[in-house]
């Protein structure tokens, strides 16, 4: 039965081949042996298994049955992570078709968590009830594989905290603390992968599978503060100073014939003479010493000798002011019924005293006064005291 016989009938002796009917594969069923009765005798080299085998017919003839069993069907399991299959709490690499197969997963992947399972290939679809995910075994083979994802660790930079993903790109980069007069210095960090680089302001590395913490460290900004006269001279050079440092300023040094009136910041603006202290801010300091050249009275004046008296008649007849240092030149003018004696100046460091009508000086450190020296003309004897002369002080 479940089979064919060639030749159907024959006579005792002769060599009969059996052929078993095709495996109902649709139910999952494939070839399993031949039962033969008794008299019927095997011929050399085949075996029961076989699906098609040679039989020698015996004198009142026999029955042969082709029987047929549960086919088992492949079970791969592939994937990184990898896993078993189990039926009946046994681990099975095979199983025949309706059987309940249940999965159970290998060593998970650093940073991920397992979400299921899927199936790559066969008829069948991924069930979960109480005791886990399974398939039902389909009439073929099936290849399953363990899906996952990556895993969110925390992530704290500067005290705020988020989820990051493991083994993504992460790049942060410390504020710019510079209007604070701070200066970034490292990362402090705990948690990190092997070799970050802590030392620059934007730091990059891979989300590992743990937390991470950093928070960016800073250091106080050197300034530097130069105080200079106007000849550039230093007067003052602090290179360490630090944002709200009080620095006092030096003494302008004195200076012949100007007056001291503060300091020139580079960018123009300016510092009073009356300011002693400046504060540091957010950017380097020069401060350049400004003076103002001064202003000083120039008195001329005319003294003549009257004839015949004691008395001289002083008239002052022209008082200005003059810039330090600047030349002055004066010429005495021609006065009729006068005969010029002579200039004076005082105020100068060397005091002038000369016949000369016209003098020249440069106006000195302070107020000065410059006269013109002049007789009444006649031709009479003086009758009281005679001329003096401005030169020497000594009668003429």
């Amino acid at each position: 039965t479940d089979g064919t016989a060639t030749p159907a009938s024959a006579a005792a002796g002769t060599e009969v081949t059996l052929t078993a009917n095709p495996a109902d594969e649709a139910k999952g069923k494939e070839f399993d042996k031949w039962e033969l009765s008794d008299g019927l005798t095997l011929e050399e080299g085949y075996s029961l298994t076989d699906a098609t085998i040679k039989v020698k017919m015996p004198v009142n003839g026999g029955t042969a049955k082709a029987t047929y069993k549960d086919k088992f069907y492949d079970i791969t399991i592939t994937g990184e992570t990898g896993g078993t299959a189990w039926v009946n709490n046994q681990t099975v690499k095979k199983a025949i078709a309706t059987t309940k197969v249940y999965l159970g997963y290998g060593s998970p992947l650093t940073g991920t968590e397992y979400t299921g399972w899927e199936v790559v290939s066969g008829d069948t679809t991924i069930e979960q009830d109480e005791n886990g995910y399974y398939f039902v075994m389909p009439v073929g083979a099936v290849i399953v594989k363990a899906t996952y994802k990556n895993k969110f660790y925390d992530l704290t930079v500067d005290r705020t905290t988020t989820q990051q993903e493991y083994n993504s790109d992460v790049k942060r980069t410390a504020a710019d603390k510079s209007a604070e007069g701070l200066d970034f210095d490292y990362w402090e960090a705990t948690g990190l992968p092997e070799g970050t680089d802590t030392s620059n302001p934007e730091i990059s590395f891979k989300m590992p599978d743990h937390e991470v913490t950093i928070t960016a460290k800073y250091k106080d900004h050197k300034y530097t503060v130069t105080v200079k006269d106007e000849d550039g001279t230093e007067l003052l050079n602090k290179n360490d100073a630090k944002i709200h440092d009080i620095i006092t300023l030096p003494s302008a040094p004195a200076k012949k014939g100007y007056t001291f009136t503060g300091w020139k910041k580079a960018d123009g603006s300016t510092v009073p003479a009356s300011q002693t202290e400046i504060t540091v801010g957010t950017s380097d300091i020069t401060l350049t010493a400004v003076y103002e050249i001064n202003q000083y009275t120039l008195t001329v004046k005319t003294e003549t000798i009257l004839l015949n008296s004691d008395d001289t008649e002083i008239v002052t007849k022209e008082t200005s002011d003059k810039n330090y240092d600047t030349e002055v030149t004066l010429t005495a003018d021609e006065i009729e019924g006068k005969v010029f004696m002579g200039w004076t100046v005082e105020g100068l460091e060397d005091a002038i005293d000369t016949p000369d009508r016209e003098i020249t000086f440069n106006m000195p450190d302070g107020n000065a006064t410059a006269v013109a020296h002049y007789c009444e003309d006649s031709s009479a004897p003086v009758n009281n005291e005679q001329y003096l002369n401005v030169n020497n002080g000594e009668q003429a």
